[in-house]
């Protein structure tokens, strides 16, 4: 194990961090947490980042509306193949 200086150690944490106020949608079936692509009809919790932990800020009627909610970073990019 290294000895890095906890400021160097801080710097790269704070570096992976969502901004303050950011926001992500997760479902709220039951069951195991699963991908955003799966169950597109159920509920979405909205969870925002408040620069230390991810608080529950709103609810959404299903997918669409979650993206509709917190932009298109919760939504996956089709990417071709080569």
């Amino acid at each position: 194990m290294s000895d890095e200086p906890l400021d160097e150690w801080a710097e790269r944490r704070d570096a992976h961090r969502p901004e303050p106020g950011a926001r992500r949608a997760v479902p709220l079936g039951d069951g195991p947490a699963r991908g955003d692509h799966v169950d597109l009809d159920t509920a979405r919790g909205i969870l925002e980042w408040d620069g230390h932990q991810w608080v529950p800020s709103g609810a959404a009627d299903d997918h669409a509306a979650a993206v509709g909610e917190t932009g298109p970073q919760d939504t996956a990019e089709r990417v071709s193949l080569p």
